[in-house]
């Protein structure tokens, strides 16, 4: 169990007391004294998960493996996460004292959390409406776009042997060096281009 904890641990970035095991499956050891082993335990870290899953204990000896182990285990961990503080509207910026961290015990989704550093300068917005005491997940937060659906553009056309610059309309959010729609407003006309600055964007032609 102390080499689960200290795998687990290292894997999750949490102390070992916050890190719970039940080890639901495990073949016998072998007979012999098992001081005179070295063990590790191993795992699949390229899918990072809680719930129920495979570890493996292997003991080697002189750097010759003896016996490799399969154990069955359930795992949760308890580590910080954002929580709503107060009611959030969608597409809201996100500032201080908007969200604060809470240990909580995570036994399922791990994967879905947003268990970084938030960016409170007003450069990141809540994407969908958050009530009280919701959980952020990684879906719930992006980028502020730097040109919105239905913004004023300046719509520089390029070509070969000609370049030519006239007032437009975004069609979709997006975000500096992305492609989007945006139409022309003396003609109507619907173009894709790339978004080089807050307000502009150039179609190649």
């Amino acid at each position: 169990m102390d080499l689960l904890k200290d795998h687990y641990s290292d894997i999750f970035k949490v102390e070992e007391n916050n890190v719970h095991i039940d080890i639901l499956k495990a073949p016998r050891l072998p007979k012999e004294n098992l001081e005179f082993f070295d063990a590790i335990i191993s795992s699949n870290q390229y899918h990072i998960k809680v719930g129920n899953q495979h570890a493996w204990l292997t003991l080697s000896t002189n750097g010759v493996v003896a016996h490799k182990i399969p154990l069955s285990i359930s795992l949760s961990v308890k580590k910080d996460v954002w929580i709503a503080s107060r009611k959030i509207k969608r597409n809201e910026k996100i500032i201080q004292n908007m969200l604060q961290l809470e240990n909580i015990e995570i036994t399922k989704n791990y994967s879905k959390y947003h268990f970084g550093n938030l960016d409170f300068t007003g450069k990141m917005e809540i994407k969908r409406k958050m009530e009280v005491g919701t959980i952020l997940t990684k879906q719930m937060i992006g980028r502020v776009p730097d040109i919105k659906r239905g913004d004023n553009v300046n719509v520089s056309i390029k070509g070969d042997t000609f370049a030519i610059t006239l007032p437009g309309k975004a069609r979709q959010n997006g975000l500096i060096g992305e492609e989007v729609f945006v139409m022309v407003e003396s003609t109507g006309k619907r173009l894709k281009g790339i978004i080089d600055s807050p307000n502009h964007i150039i179609v190649r032609k």
